[in-house]
């Protein structure tokens, strides 16, 4: 609760947000309670404002079914017999449609008659199925669907004249028809539509009021000549279907009354109308609970709204609930957000936890729904949300895809209900939205999402009325959404905590961490069982981490089993572990140890026990620093801790002395670099100074993530070198005085954590950055030669579009030279390119973790004592469905495993350990040529072989890679076990000398003065400084840009009038403003 305040004091001042009473209850952390009673939660896009009869294919409706056949073959008739859409007009309306609509522009607020004209026109045109119907530029160009939004249906319940409304007097290819249609149109207000916020193409673009206007108006008359032509009373059959539309608000509430108000603790509504929420509110059943929702005053003409059960042991939070909505409401118009979208409210459990609900919708395009769950797992609360998260199996570009949202999901330490089927509808050629003409959705777009700080889903399930497989909505259910339900439990926290152990506790580990146990325990909170379970948990999840075994957050019903090989892919150190790490922070540091640490600090008492309290401190610092309140706080959390141990180690308590040497081998040990506290290696540059880049906040936000959390794993070098550069004593900040500059960008992190893709990274993270940058007097100085950028992971540069930006001039540090080719043109040719250049970008290694690194060195045996032959421990084709053709990783374990002293295969537990009894380590090639084996076997001190025919190493001008490694051709793996058998030891030894000596070159976390991979880079970019001052400026001239030219005319020289895309006429974004025409769109 404290840390939601704090949130929100900018705002709200000094005033209390929550009850003394809730914060009260937070500090107590009950060791022995009855199993709380399961909480009943449901969540239902109702979709209830659902006008238009036709909208969606009912296979129910028989009579429908068939007219929407004989309507689309007629249409596709038409087209192949040539008729445009003029055509079809003109044979249909016995008058000029053309002609009643630019001879009443004025009452229809049309620019001009001419402006109607050029609209009408163009549209006339059009081919009537596949340019107009069904085409994805109207339909992306919003000139029927925007109208329509707003004329549909009026307040008063008035409809427009068309066939897609309830509108029920006559419909007929008539010059009454078409007089009524205007006079309704007249009283019309259609808001301006923002075409740059929705990318309008030209030439709607330019004209969009009369697009807009005179295209609903040729979209309804179109509609009505067609079905003229099919042989189906289509008069009839459309007013059955308003009928069916008519009843489906009292069908929903029905639905609700009889499936959710007699059944749920909380039920979380999307999509909700003043109308539907006022029959919802007259039943007897809902006087059992209370509503929270938007006021009607928001002007939404539907909403998110929430249902809370009385008595049923969530006490609503009216003050604090008040407080978080108006903080959510700024913060959705400052994202985008629809009005009445969101609707949220905190109320306090059974257990006395405070518990953030919320109900959402996301926007058509899912665009919004992760920021939003991000927002939300901001406050610091315990969140439970119903979400419809538009979100795609197989999304079109532009659209959330369901893997990315659930990734984005468990990222954000929430758990989730599993992705089954909840739309299932078909929208007909009869709606406004053309590109989603006859696009079968069926998607698993609603969940009911928790989070993981105690709360677990015990069971789930999906209700469709019985629909069968049916299409969404139809006769038996009232919605294009089925419902999700669940039963949720939030457990005490000691017995999460029990349960989250018992299985590990269960085992024998030589390294239990005695110093982690408190006798006597401190308090109710903090008990001597806790410290007990806590030491344990510890050393059995730091030995799981480093040995390879996944260290996951187990789920609670679902505990892992150390005892088998996992199946998991990845391996993390409990510190490195993300959703442990908030469990941590909100479930145990914010609950317990915070408050008796402000009260010792309060009475200037000295706490008891302070090596457990600090390692749980700097087990909760991921979080905080990732998900929470950000790297200041986590710098403060970081210093706490560590003034808590210096004290105890003034006052002469050996127990922190064990953990401070447990923190010098695992990850606490980058906690200062990572943190800007100190840097991670001394070395200074001697020759050239480099200026990095602090680009304006709004362009910059996003490209720079946690630290912690970026810092980890083999792509963490994009955070050390920042950090590097930062604390150099040769960075300058004046950039006149540069003679390089560093561009920092955190883009790997953001693939691999974040889950964003290629188009996602190019509109929100390179194409500001490039706008900015490009225009800058720096970058042009120079046309980027003496800019730095690093990428890494296997892609390279190819993490956005116009990557090729980056391939003529800048200087890239990058762990792959060369790259594969997927999704480029190029890849129908090559499955790799060169995608470095030798002469100015630089190859680097990857990261190995800190703790990784040094377990790893704490296992390496000698020579003598080294009884494996060969070892190779990772993902290939045999368990992972990406590496199917990966050959040469399955020809090593498929040919290799038959040998007695050769261990090969998927991941294993003791993997560390066995490279420290291996003499060679393989480095196999695996989805692109460079591999992170190769790095980790100079800390395993084996020899690396490296089976990968197109790696490009790192640091050749200085290290002999023959004298280091083997580098064995892919195509002979059966060829290599009896020569590497041959190897005489005096050759094997010298070898391993070899790996041991170059090991810091690879280290980065060495502290060598002389050897690291900062040294080597520092040793490189010297070079590229030296030559990159004989370029000059742009154009390679001294004179500047211009020359032999008055002064005069250069100051005054504008931009460019030439556009070199002269034999396209589509529309093209530019980063530069280098064109004197629109420099962003035309």
């Amino acid at each position: 609760m404290r840390r939601l305040e704090g949130l929100l004091s900018p705002v709200f001042g000094d005033r209390a947000l929550f009850s003394e009473a809730m914060y009260n209850s937070g500090q107590q952390c009950p060791v022995s309670r009855a199993r709380p009673t399961p909480i009943k939660v449901a969540t239902w896009n109702i979709g209830s404002v659902q006008t238009n009869p036709l909208e969606f294919s009912d296979d129910s409706d028989h009579r429908f079914t068939h007219f929407l056949a004989e309507f689309q073959s007629t249409a596709e008739a038409l087209e192949a017999s040539g008729s445009t859409i003029g055509d079809i007009l003109c044979e249909a309306f016995p008058f000029s449609v053309r002609s009643s609509l630019l001879g009443n522009y004025r009452v229809l607020g049309l620019p001009s008659p001419e402006s109607s004209a050029e609209a009408f026109d163009f549209l006339a045109k059009l081919r009537v199925w596949s340019g107009f119907l069904s085409s994805k530029n109207i339909g992306d160009s919003r000139i029927i669907s925007w109208p329509d939004r707003f004329t549909n249906v009026f307040g008063n319940g008035r409809c427009r004249p068309s066939m897609i409304s309830c509108y029920t007097e006559e419909l007929s290819p008539s010059k009454a028809w078409l007089d009524s249609w205007i006079r309704f149109m007249a009283d019309a207000h259609i808001p301006t539509l923002s075409v740059e916020k929705y990318n309008v193409a030209s030439p709607y673009r330019e004209n969009y009021r009369a697009f807009s206007v005179v295209g609903l108006a040729v979209f309804d008359s179109l509609l009505i000549a067609i079905a003229e032509r099919t042989s189906v009373d289509w008069r009839d059959m459309r007013l059955g279907r308003i009928k069916c539309v008519s009843q489906r608000p009292q069908q929903l509430v029905n639905y609700i009354v009889q499936h959710l108000l007699r059944a749920e603790d909380v039920i979380m509504l999307q999509e909700v109308s003043d109308d539907i929420q006022s029959r919802i509110l007259s039943v007897d059943e809902a006087e059992g609970y209370e509503l929270i929702a938007e006021s009607n005053s928001s002007g939404a003409k539907q909403r998110s709204v929430i249902l809370i059960k009385k008595g049923c042991g969530l006490e609503i939070d009216v003050a604090a609930s008040e407080r978080v909505r108006e903080a959510m409401r700024t913060e959705g118009e400052r994202r985008g957000l629809a009005s009445g979208d969101l609707s949220v409210a905190v109320v306090s459990t059974q257990n006395d936890h405070p518990l953030l609900l919320a109900s959402f919708h996301g926007d058509t395009n899912g665009r919004l729904t992760i920021p939003t769950l991000k927002v939300l797992s901001s406050l610091g609360l315990p969140l439970l949300v119903g979400v419809d998260a538009n979100c795609y199996a197989n999304p079109t570009p532009g659209n959330l895809a369901v893997v990315d949202f659930l990734k984005a999901v468990t990222d954000t330490g929430l758990y989730h209900t599993q992705p089954l089927t909840t739309t299932r509808n078909l929208r007909t050629p009869l709606q406004a939205q053309s590109a989603k003409t006859n696009v079968f959705d069926e998607n698993p777009k609603d969940y009911i999402l928790l989070t993981n700080a105690g709360m677990t889903i015990e069971k789930s399930s999906v209700d469709d009325g019985g629909s069968g497989g049916h299409s969404l909505p139809n006769l038996r259910f009232p919605s294009d959404h089925a419902i999700v339900e669940a039963e949720t439990v939030w457990s005490p926290m000691v017995r999460v905590l029990r349960l989250l152990l018992w299985p590990l506790t269960s085992g024998n580990f030589s390294n239990y961490n005695a110093h982690l146990e408190c006798p006597g325990g401190i308090d109710d909170c903090l008990t001597e069982d806790f410290f007990r379970d806590l030491a344990q948990f510890q050393a059995t999840y730091d030995w799981a981490g480093r040995t390879g075994v996944s260290a996951a957050l187990p789920r609670r019903d679902q505990l892992p089993d150390f005892t088998t090989a996992p199946t998991s892919t990845v391996s993390r150190y409990m510190r490195e572990d993300l959703n442990l790490s908030q469990y941590f922070l909100t479930s145990i540091y914010r609950l317990c140890v915070e408050p008796y640490l402000d009260r010792l600090d309060a009475s200037g008492g000295a706490p008891k026990c302070p090596a457990p309290l600090a390692d749980i401190m700097l087990n909760a610092l991921l979080a905080l620093e990732t998900r929470f309140e950000g790297p200041s706080e986590a710098r403060e959390l970081y210093q706490r801790a560590v003034s808590l141990v210096t004290a105890a180690s003034e006052a002469g308590d050996s127990s922190v002395e064990y953990l401070l040497a447990d923190w010098q081998l695992d990850t606490p040990y980058t906690y200062p670099a990572l943190l800007g506290l100190a840097q991670p290696s001394p070395e200074s540059f001697s020759s050239f100074k480099v200026y990095v880049y602090e680009p304006p906040e709004e362009i910059f936000t996003g490209l720079q993530q946690s630290s912690l959390l970026c810092g980890m794993g083999q792509w963490g070098v994009e955070v050390l070198v920042h950090k590097w550069l930062l604390s150099n004593a040769n960075r300058t900040k004046d950039p006149s005085d540069a003679d390089l500059f560093y561009v920092p960008v955190y883009g790997t992190c953001l693939q691999t954590r974040n889950g964003m893709g290629l188009q996602s990274m190019t509109a929100e993270v390179y194409e500001p950055l490039f706008k900015w940058l490009l225009n800058s007097p720096w970058w042009q100085r120079r046309d980027g030669a003496d800019h730095i950028f690093l990428f890494a992971d296997g892609q390279g540069a190819y993490q956005f579009t116009f990557y090729d930006i980056l391939r003529p001039n800048p200087i890239l540090l990058l762990v792959e030279g060369r790259c594969p080719t997927w999704n480029e043109p190029i890849g129908d040719h090559l499955d790799v390119k060169l995608c470095y250049s030798p002469w100015k970008d630089i190859i680097i290694p990857g990261h190995t973790d800190h703790g990784r690194a040094m377990y790893m060195r704490q296992h390496a045996r000698p020579l003598e004592e080294r009884d494996i032959l060969l070892t190779f421990h990772g993902r290939h084709g045999g368990v992972h469905e990406g590496y199917k053709r990966c050959e040469v990783r399955n020809a090593l374990v498929s040919e290799l495993s038959q040998y007695p002293d050769v261990s090969v295969g998927g991941f294993i537990g003791n993997y560390l350990e066995i490279k420290g009894r291996s003499r060679f380590c393989m480095a196999p090639a695996g989805t692109s040529p460079w591999t992170n084996h190769l790095y980790e076997s100079f800390f395993a001190g084996c020899i690396p072989v490296i089976l990968s025919d197109d790696f490009i190493l790192p640091f050749t001008a200085f290290l002999n890679w023959s004298q280091l490694s083997i580098r064995w051709p892919e195509e002979r793996i059966a060829e290599l076990y009896p020569f590497l058998k041959s190897i005489p030891d005096e050759t094997v030894a010298t070898f391993m000398h070899n790996v041991n000596a170059a090991a810091c070159w690879f280290d980065w976390w060495s502290d060598a003065d002389d050897c690291s991979p900062y040294v080597a880079i520092a040793n490189e970019l010297g070079d590229r400084a030296s030559r990159v001052k004989n370029l000059g400026v742009s154009q390679n001239s001294a004179a500047g840009k211009f020359w032999n030219t008055p002064e005069e005319i250069v100051r005054r020289a504008g931009k460019r009038r030439s556009r070199f895309h002269v034999y396209s006429e589509q529309p093209f974004r530019m980063l530069t403003d280098d064109i004197s025409h629109d420099s962003i769109w035309r």
